[in-house]
């Protein structure tokens, strides 16, 4: 089921008291916040019992007891399970195929990545959840969670651009922020949404032009946005981004859509959407591995200035293997070049 589906049917109550069974498929980043207030919702619409059991720290046989203990004059509870990708390989095939099988009287939620959930059956509601959400989504999840204040969550969702995109714990986050405005969103438009909204949209952008190789682009964002953050926190970002995006390229040379998808976060839509297909996954892999020098550096006293140098070697595609140059020289070449 599609995420604004699973929305507008919750908005209504009738689909979470009715459902039994429902598996949440989850982008690498789970969104706690989200799954906080749904848990909230829950509770709400079905005057049950909500508790969450931890099958990475309570002791098996506790949980199966809960869960399968019948309740007191045919009451039913929801137990929430958590993040089942968070345990280990041994440990989640044997609470996927005990959880599958479950046939209790109460109801089980819980969240699985993409191959996970193909191990269930269609009595398992299944809801995917996206990496991130737009403008209406954002109303959506605002009728849902905070329906007495319709009305200026309906202004707040009128500044964002049709285009833009936040994370689903980010939007949750401006839902939480809008319930102390009043009256006065444009006060918290022109102080607040440029720092939770616009900066998300920034990086997003700014990661594009750079993957895309569109320089003119990404000097003109990146003079406005690279002040914004402390040179740690662009190391870090580079660094997820191009491993994401090496390894995207990776998984889908190898037909491997399944878990492409699950690394594809924070990568551009442009790049998910065949983009990929004109980049040197090699190229990336050097970039990163200066990035990895470059920190190492930082950690070590020497000066950030690397960044800068990393941008002018991307575009001008010093970090493409040079095929007279065999590739440990050029390792070598990107090793001495961030220690410069």
């Amino acid at each position: 089921m599609k995420f604004q589906t699973f929305l507008q049917n919750s908005i209504h109550q009738s689909l979470l008291s009715s459902a039994n069974k429902i598996i949440f498929v989850v982008p690498d980043q789970l969104p706690v916040l989200f799954f906080t207030e749904f848990l909230k919702k829950m509770k709400k619409c079905t005057g049950s019992l909500v508790e969450h059991l931890d099958l990475g720290k309570q002791e098996e046989s506790f949980i199966k007891s809960r869960i399968e203990m019948v309740g007191f004059f045919n009451n039913k509870a929801f137990y929430w399970l958590g993040n089942i990708t968070d345990l280990s390989l041994k440990k989640r095939k044997s609470w996927v195929a005990y959880i599958e099988k479950y046939k209790g009287s109460h109801a089980l939620g819980l969240c699985v990545g993409s191959k996970d959930s193909l191990k269930f059956g269609k009595e398992w509601l299944r809801v995917d959840i996206p990496p991130v959400v737009d403008r209406s989504d954002f109303e959506l999840l605002a009728q849902l969670f905070y329906t007495e204040k319709a009305a200026i969550h309906k202004k707040l969702s009128r500044t964002f651009a049709p285009s833009v995109r936040i994370t689903l714990d980010k939007a949750i986050l401006l839902l939480h922020y809008s319930q102390v405005l009043g009256s006065n969103v444009r006060q918290f438009r022109e102080e607040w949404l440029p720092i939770l909204v616009e900066s998300e949209e920034s990086l997003f952008k700014v990661s594009q032009y750079l993957l895309s190789k569109r320089a003119d682009n990404f000097f003109r964002l990146w003079s406005k946005v690279g002040s914004q953050y402390p040179d740690v926190f662009w190391i870090a970002y580079w660094s997820d981004i191009l491993w994401r995006s090496y390894s995207y390229i990776q998984l889908m040379q190898k037909n491997d859509s399944f878990d492409a998808k699950r690394i594809s976060y924070r990568l551009p839509f442009s790049f998910i959407n065949g983009g990929w297909k004109k980049i040197n996954s090699e190229e990336l892999k050097n970039a990163h591995h200066f990035i990895y020098n470059l920190d190492y550096n930082i950690k070590n006293g020497a000066g950030t200035y690397g960044l800068e140098l990393l941008y002018s070697k991307f575009f001008q595609g010093e970090f493409a293997v040079n095929k007279k140059r065999g590739k440990n020289e050029e390792s070598r070449t990107y090793i001495a070049s961030s220690t410069v």
